[in-house]
């Protein structure tokens, strides 16, 4: 995932799972100078996708 809002936002990070509405995120190894493990708002994630092929990065 991809945080789009908040104090971690444009960092990345493995949604490991849901807790009502907020979502607990492993955060990417290069954010570990913060907590590795966040509990954000769901409704500051996006989906985040990266295609090999092209090195295109595209949100849903």
């Amino acid at each position: 995932v991809k945080v789009i809002a908040g104090d971690c936002r444009e960092q990345t990070g493995v949604l490991t799972s849901v807790d009502g509405e907020d979502g607990v995120v492993e955060m990417d190894a290069r954010h570990l100078n913060e907590d590795s493990i966040q509990l954000l708002p769901l409704r500051c994630l996006g989906k985040f996708t990266d295609n090999e092929h092209h090195h295109d990065y595209k949100y849903k």
